[in-house]
């Protein structure tokens, strides 16, 4: 098991655009979390939807230092209430 501390870090996730590059969906920063465990679980839920809507995506993780500044792109969590419903009956209603 990874015992790496997830809130140090901050994972910004990207739609790849054919021809025109990355556009930035949303991030998922670890010090909003209160444990570790909390980010691998957005960080999972994150991929596992990118995945089953077919979104091209990838994503960069950066280590957060002291005070660093924050994109202004949404957080996983208010970028993932934008989402219509899947198949599944999740997502934003």
């Amino acid at each position: 098991m990874d015992s790496r501390d997830e809130r140090m870090f901050m994972n910004v996730y990207y739609k790849i655009m054919p021809d025109e590059g990355q556009l930035p969906l949303f991030m998922i920063d670890g010090r909003a979390y209160a444990t570790s465990m909390d980010v691998r679980a957005d960080l999972n839920e994150a991929w596992d939807e990118l995945q089953a809507r077919q979104i091209p995506a990838e994503h960069e993780v950066y280590p957060i230092k002291t005070q660093e500044y924050t994109p202004n792109i949404p957080s996983w969590r208010e970028f993932k209430l934008t989402l219509a419903p899947s198949a599944g009956g999740e997502g934003a209603s």
